[in-house]
């Protein structure tokens, strides 16, 4: 049995009385005063006390077709579309004969993209009314988004047989035209709509809008300064200018109408217009955006992560970083504080660090690109190409769209010689953006690395028309011309692209080896020179002049460059491995030491100088004072890879501190995973440590990244050995024979031999 519903009074210990009211309409009135009620709150712009009153309405009377018609009007007002769609949709149902609830639906239905629906709905109205242009319209808009064009071209031109003076008519008409690339009868139709109502903004928006998809920058501005002029305070014109400024690099003619913009009640124009002052480097304008926004309910942790960003471009990384890692600790899976992290530290070079927060990234967000993004330009820094491939690879599979990503792609291919795999991705990319300059210009070196020197000519020569001022793509000239035998017009082209961009190590190390072959080493020199001047801390610039006055045989200048770059850089091996090739060339191995004793005391904080002193301690025989000298330089910089890779193979030629050896070699392989030498100290540690099997696949790529190292082939023949493969063991001990092992080295071969036996 039911039990009889009760008003009940609920008395607090205050004194004070609550009564549970009731919220409908009076019993029998079928919901008709909270329908009023609802209208009323509905034109205050009190969405939710209308929504409240009309749901009571229809609590009453779920069969009251204008209570679901203005709940539609509550929701869409409100910003529910979803909510709005159903509502109306149902109001049609209950209405079949009235043709504005039905157009109504109509309408709604369009911009939900169900077409079908949309359609079905138009020609209901057309039964009830046949000259009702706005249904022809709403049926021509259905049937273009079902790809039914000559249909939809005869429901407009219907609609505008009825009604010739609608705007919107020769505005779908137009849009139709587009669709089947007729653009003049397109561009009639448009300024025939702003003809037909020259004081609407609408027309002139459709109007810019089809000028912006020929690439009429002229007439796309004209078109929206007419319409900011009758309408200063529209936000669909604000903020298509906003964009076409900002996209044909008129930043500053952009700043009034995104100020604006954030004029407005919506917080995120206001976000928008801190994100363009952080762009152009007016820190002190964001910051004070941002601090308006910073109480705004749902936005605290967007705006926190953009003032702790303003305080990382300001140069106060340190205070950024902590202020990072707190927000971080509050919010440890939040994938946008994650790649902001993750950026920086990349930035920085700190690439292990780097990785290990991209990779909580990718964990926090998955199924997000950026992610995946992110991750792989660290592997690229890292030179782990395999990983960087399989991430860029991911980035593509999660957004299909991503051209850039796709294009990175082909070239880490061109990178690893895939010159198949890099020629399909790019030529993806081009059949599907004919105009995208960057990748006709990976699939010109593909084809070029293949051979196909014609076909990367062809698809080389528009951009050198379209794109004179490009470096790059004077350097792939260049790279045609040379396979052609024609030097003197790679010589040309490498100027150019040198010209255009200083400091461009492509071009200056192909002038520089053109210079070298042809015995210029004087103008070498020179070039070399003028290149260091312009950018005097360009890592691979200074190695570029290194190398050069090493060919001319002046070391002393040689010294000053690498020096430098350890300095710049003293996470990359390159300039200390030139360093020590000149002191045991000079022989002066205990000046040099003096020398870096002496600059350790004037610079103490730099890593880059125990490096050095190293280096010369272990040509000199004192190897346990060139592993003091590597820890100080771990001190100093984590990150130091030849430091910790020269540690960790010292310790494992000693048989000692393994465990530590294993850490520091762990460290050197995180940040270049792709070195020989770096995998062949890994494989070693694990050899000493008694983990043969864990020894042979870093030992295996050291061997496959420098096939001609007799010391590779020992000490993977020696873990086969161990790990109980003599037939594998024997044939890398014997490799190593082969290319000239000598010494301790070689009566270490030659013992293993004798222990597995002969062939």
């Amino acid at each position: 049995m039911n039990r009889p519903v009760r008003w009940v009074s609920l008395v607090f210990s205050g004194g004070l009385v609550f009564a549970l009211v009731s919220c409908s309409s009076a019993p029998g009135d079928g919901g008709k005063r909270d329908l009023e009620t609802g209208r009323a709150l509905l034109q205050k712009n009190d969405y939710p006390g209308a929504i409240v009153a009309f749901r009571s309405a229809l609590n009453a009377n779920p069969q009251l077709a204008d209570a679901r018609y203005q709940l539609g009007l509550a929701y869409e007002a409100g910003g529910d579309p979803e909510r709005a769609l159903r509502e109306f949709v149902r109001a049609a149902d209950l209405s079949p004969n009235d043709a504005a609830v039905q157009l109504k639906a109509a309408r709604v239905l369009l911009r939900s993209g169900k077409f079908d629906d949309a359609k079905s709905r138009a020609e209901l109205v057309l039964k009830i009314d046949p000259r009702s242009a706005e249904a022809q319209i709403v049926r021509g808009s259905a049937s273009a988004g079902l790809k039914n064009l000559d249909e939809a071209l005869v429901d407009v031109q219907e609609a505008l047989a009825i009604d010739p003076a609608r705007a919107d008519t020769y505005t779908s008409l137009g849009n139709l035209y587009m669709r089947r690339s007729e653009n003049a009868e397109a561009e009639a139709a448009f300024k025939q709509a702003v003809a037909v109502a020259p004081r609407a903004v609408s027309p002139l928006i459709a109007l810019a809008n089809y000028y912006a998809s020929i690439g009429a920058t002229e007439q796309v501005e004209s078109a929206l300064k007419k319409a900011i002029e009758l309408e200063p305070a529209n936000e669909t014109t604000l903020r298509f200018l906003t964009t076409f400024y900002r996209s044909t690099s008129r930043q500053a003619e952009a700043e009034p109408y995104l100020k604006r913009l954030a004029e407005s009640k919506d917080p995120e124009t206001k976000l928008q217009l801190a994100d363009y002052y952080a762009l152009q480097r007016r820190t002190e304008d964001a910051r004070a955006v941002l601090k308006g926004l910073e109480t705004t309910p749902g936005l605290s942790n967007r705006v926190n992560a953009r003032l702790v960003s303003l305080d990382y471009a300001s140069g106060r990384r340190d205070a950024a970083h902590k202020a990072l890692d707190g927000l971080l600790r509050d919010d440890p899976k939040n994938q946008q504080l994650l790649v902001m992290k993750a950026g920086w530290l990349l930035s920085e070079r700190r690439l292990p660090a780097a990785l290990e927060q991209a990779r909580a990234a990718v964990a926090a967000a998955p199924d997000l690109p950026v992610t995946h993004d992110l991750l792989a330009r660290v592997a690229v820094a890292q030179g782990d190409l395999s990983l960087a491939v399989k991430e860029f690879t991911e980035v593509v599979r999660l957004d299909p769209t991503a051209t850039a990503a796709k294009i990175r792609l082909a070239q880490l291919h061109v990178q690893r010689r895939d010159y198949d795999t890099a020629s399909r991705l790019a030529g993806e990319v081009v059949r599907s953006e004919p105009s995208n300059p960057a990748a006709h210009l990976v699939l010109s070196e593909a084809l070029l690395a293949q051979g196909r020197i014609d076909e990367a000519s062809a698809e080389l020569r528009p951009l050198l028309t379209a794109y004179p001022k490009s470096a790059q793509v004077h350097f792939q000239d260049a790279a045609i011309r040379r396979r052609r035998g024609d030097n003197n017009g790679a010589r040309q082209s490498l100027e150019k692209a040198a010209s255009l961009e200083p400091g461009f190590a492509p071009a200056l190390a192909g002038l520089l080896q053109l210079d070298i072959k042809e015995n210029r080493l004087d103008q070498a020199r020179v070039r070399a020179e003028k290149a260091v001047a312009e950018t005097p801390n360009d890592f691979d610039v200074l190695l570029l002049a290194a190398r050069t006055a090493m060919a001319a045989k002046d070391l002393k200048t040689a010294e000053a460059r690498l020096l430098k770059a350890a300095e710049v850089d003293p996470t990359r091996t390159e300039a200390f491995i030139g360093l020590g090739q000149i002191y045991s060339a000079q022989g002066q191995l205990e000046g040099a030491l003096a020398r870096f004793d002496a600059a350790a005391k004037t610079d103490p904080k730099s890593a880059g100088i125990p490096i050095m002193a190293g280096i010369v301690l272990e040509r000199l025989g004192r190897v346990d004072e060139a592993k003091v000298r590597y820890r100080r330089a771990l001190e100093l910089e984590p990150r130091a890879t030849l430091a910790a890779n020269n540690l960790a193979y010292l310790s494992a030629d000693q048989g000692v501190d393994l465990d530590a050896a294993l850490n520091f070699a762990q460290v050197a392989v995180s940040s270049r995973p792709d070195d020989p030498a770096i995998n062949d100290t890994l494989g070693w540690v694990y050899y000493k440590k008694n983990m043969a099997p864990l020894a042979l696949s870093p030992l295996r790529r050291a061997v496959e990244g420098d096939k001609k190292n007799a010391e590779y082939h020992l000490h993977l023949g020696l873990a086969y050995v161990k790990a109980g493969d003599n037939e594998n063991g024997r044939a890398a001990l014997e490799r190593a024979l082969t290319l000239g092992l000598k010494g301790d080295n070689a009566d270490a071969a030659s013992a293993a031999l004798r222990q597995v036996g002969a062939r």
